[in-house]
């Protein structure tokens, strides 16, 4: 059998199919275990030995939308005909039907590519307030339901507070190597550095009415912890209190996290999340006084994951107080850095704070597979049925999109700084992304200069990116280093 061969026959049959499509139709094609080339299925191939089953459909300008595993007991006129009519037949046992649909294609206009006359810094944050206003007019969001919970369970009158405006911690310090940070592949944590908690904390003492409990919510986005491979900024929920009142809320957070979420949570934005909870929205200002603050435990999530009809499920879960030193993350288990537990002194008074990552916690209680996710206007709800009951995930729509890698090799020399190349990326190409990783790395003592090579990966989940429009971007990409980094290209 020639692979290569029948890729096309399947590419040319999408083509054709995609041509005569009904506006909302579906095109159907099962295949035998493992050749589809997606993570959905356990134990895959390898990916070269596959039908690339997405990649195809994307030169039709199709998106896999669902999956299915194929049960030819449902169809009572099903017959397999086996290896092109003879007696030998196709094993359809574990076959997976992939389901398309027709969606718009990825094209990154003209003006991707003149952003170079722009401030790179004053850019990026530019695009990181419009991206957080749109999403934060968007309905029905994890988070949303994850603060309504929280409320709902706690069993105190809380002083409530909620900041509607964007968080900025410019705070960009030049030895943060962004790069390392993708290392651990089942470890999720919350990356806000100094400056932010000092902004959370600084906006309560200035709100802040008596020494009761007291809920902030606020959305901030860490410049110094900007990480490709996750969403740009954090929404977070606080807790102050003078009281020790850990043991309880950790409880209060097991309730939220192992029990559903329930069905009567009202649909809002993230805006109108002070009105819905009766919170009073205030002003972040930096507070004039100082204050000690001294970091006591990290909150962790542990969980393993189970995989059922091609979706990822997190169960078995276990949270966690332990110092962020001596946190091991458990092998084989999906490890979340949920929250952070703090104390501060002001004014003779020591006050207790717990943080918490609403995203991560969203992740958990929503089997959110890819965090990125959370960063689209077009992500949404909907029912799977996982050991027999149904469960609610929050999903793309696009389903196991293709991805391609691309390289690009220069030489830098002692003035060049890696986090730059982050913010340019994101300047350039936005959410399509996914990831850049330095793989390779050499010095020329001769000419006293170093070569480097890094690895971009491009990926859309709710559009269609083909293998022709990601090379596009990539030479947009090149042009946008050696012009605005000012380094010489290999």
């Amino acid at each position: 059998m020639n692979i290569k061969e029948n890729r096309k026959l399947v590419e040319h049959f999408l083509i054709s199919a995609e041509k005569v499509l009904e506006k909302n139709g579906r095109i159907n094609v099962t295949l035998c275990r493992k050749q589809g080339g997606t993570n959905a299925e356990s134990m895959p191939r390898l990916f070269e030995n596959t039908w690339k089953i997405v990649n195809l459909a994307s030169s039709a300008s199709l998106i896999l939308c669902e999956i299915e595993f194929f049960n030819s007991k449902l169809y009572e006129s099903y017959k397999c005909s086996g290896y092109r009519g003879l007696s030998k037949q196709f094993n359809v046992e574990g076959a997976v039907t992939h389901i398309f649909c027709r969606s718009e294609p990825v094209s990154l206009t003209n003006d991707s590519c003149k952003i170079l006359q722009y401030n790179n810094m004053n850019y990026f944050i530019q695009n990181v307030k419009n991206l957080n206003k749109s999403l934060s007019r968007k309905i029905d969001v994890p988070y949303t339901k994850i603060i309504f919970a929280l409320d709902a369970v706690t069993e105190q009158v809380f002083n409530k507070v909620f900041i509607d405006e964007l968080l900025i911690c410019e705070n960009f310090l030049s030895h943060i190597d962004l790069v390392s940070e993708h290392k651990e592949k089942d470890f999720e944590q919350t990356n806000l550095c100094d400056n932010c908690i000092d902004i959370v904390i600084s906006t309560f003492l200035n709100s802040k009415k008596n020494d009761d409990i007291t809920s902030l919510a606020c959305n901030i986005c860490c410049v110094n912890c900007f990480q490709l491979h996750k969403p740009l900024f954090t929404h977070l929920i606080a807790y102050f209190s003078i009281e020790e009142f850990f043991p309880q809320f950790v409880n209060i957070l097991l309730e939220v996290l192992k029990l559903k979420i329930p069905f009567n949570i009202s649909d809002f934005c993230w805006l109108d999340s002070s009105k819905h909870l009766n919170m009073r929205t205030v002003t972040a200002n930096r507070f004039s006084c100082s204050f000690n603050k001294e970091y006591y435990q990290s909150v962790y999530a542990v969980c393993s994951t189970r995989k059922s009809d091609c979706y990822i499920f997190y169960k078995d879960l276990e949270i966690i107080l332990e110092h962020n030193k001596n946190f091991c993350p458990r092998s084989g288990m999906r490890n979340f850095e949920i929250g952070h537990i703090m104390k501060f002194i002001y004014n003779t008074k020591t006050y207790k704070v717990i943080l918490l990552n609403l995203d991560l916690i969203s992740s958990i209680v929503y089997h959110i597979m890819e965090n990125k996710i959370l960063l689209l206007n077009e992500g949404y709800f909907c029912e799977k049925v996982y050991q027999g009951t149904l469960t609610t995930v929050y999903r793309s729509i696009s389903l196991y999109p293709p991805s391609y890698v691309h390289d690009v090799s220069f030489w830098i020399d002692e003035n060049f700084q890696e986090k730059y190349i982050f913010i340019l990326a994101w300047n350039v190409v936005g959410e399509l992304v996914k990831n850049v990783s330095l793989i390779d790395a050499y010095h020329v003592d001769s000419i006293k200069k170093e070569s480097r090579c890094y690895r971009f990966e491009y990926q859309s989940f709710n559009k269609v990116l083909t293998k022709e429009n990601a090379l596009k971007i990539h030479t947009c990409m090149r042009n946008a280093i050696k012009n605005v980094l000012k380094v010489q290209l290999r």
